[in-house]
């Protein structure tokens, strides 16, 4: 998990961190979880699910809140399936799906305090409940 202690943290501004206010100095405590399994059918294909679930002040240091692949980060439920192609032990070929439910506002960002996802909140047009994701990737591996 992640435990800030934020009366250790001078911020200097109108936001710190997991709060909307410089001022908040008391301790946050976040956490997730993650569970995976992957089988290996042969020595070119493998098949695997993950599943991760983040708290309310979870971040990781992953730092990326409009990466739609930031599984990790997210303070909600997150599904992924896919399914990989070894070329050769350099280089595979990944396709899959991710299904990532927030829970919470700001995943994968520090600044700001996370607030419950519901009907009728502010701005709501602008705040993401759900990112569906299917993707193929290649990667080469040095």
């Amino acid at each position: 998990g992640t435990t800030v202690n934020l009366s250790q943290m001078n911020m200097g501004a109108t936001e710190g961190l997991l709060t909307s206010t410089a001022n908040d100095t008391s301790t946050k405590t976040g956490n997730a979880a993650w569970l995976g399994v992957r089988f290996n059918a042969n020595k070119k294909w493998a098949l695997g699910a993950e599943y991760n679930k983040g708290s309310k002040n979870w971040f990781s240091f992953t730092y990326a809140p409009n990466d739609p692949m930031n599984k990790l980060a997210a303070r909600g439920d997150a599904t992924e399936i896919y399914a990989v192609y070894n070329i050769n032990k350099f280089a595979n070929i990944r396709a899959g799906y991710v299904d990532i439910n927030y829970d919470y506002t700001n995943s994968g960002s520090h600044l700001g305090a996370p607030q419950e996802i519901k009907a009728g909140m502010n701005g709501e047009d602008k705040i993401i409940k759900e990112r569906k994701n299917t993707y193929i990737t290649f990667n080469v591996l040095f």
